[in-house]
């Protein structure tokens, strides 16, 4: 397992509403909204374009260049011609908020002759 990555205290990450730290594959956005904290891959699947330039409304992060939606939570895409984007585990310790830079896997249900 990774070190976990120091990011800055709660109150910066609420200042500031999205921070970038080195970590996973392109970086790590680690987003403050509705008072919680999400990590998320830094690059959008679709085609490249730093998410932590996007914008955040009701849990959906929008990619501005060509407006992939992404679930802020899971990271799951919301349009057709997008992928999902890789989300990382975030602790939060006496107001210092932690990034673990390993994704968090996805769990996929294996098919079965009873729930196939």
């Amino acid at each position: 397992m990774s070190e976990k990555v120091y990011v800055c205290s709660e109150h910066q990450l609420k200042e500031a509403g999205v921070k970038v730290v080195k970590g996973g594959k392109h970086g790590i956005a680690v987003i403050h909204h509705d008072n919680e904290t999400y990590a998320i891959d830094n690059r959008c699947p679709h085609l490249g374009f730093p998410l932590h330039m996007g914008s955040t409304c009701d849990g959906i992060l929008t990619c501005h260049w060509h407006h992939a939606r992404f679930d802020l939570k899971g990271g799951g895409t919301l349009d057709p011609w997008a992928d999902d984007v890789p989300t990382y585990p975030v602790e939060i310790k006496n107001g210092k908020i932690y990034v673990t830079p390993e994704p968090i896997e996805k769990q996929t249900i294996k098919k079965t002759p009873q729930n196939a």
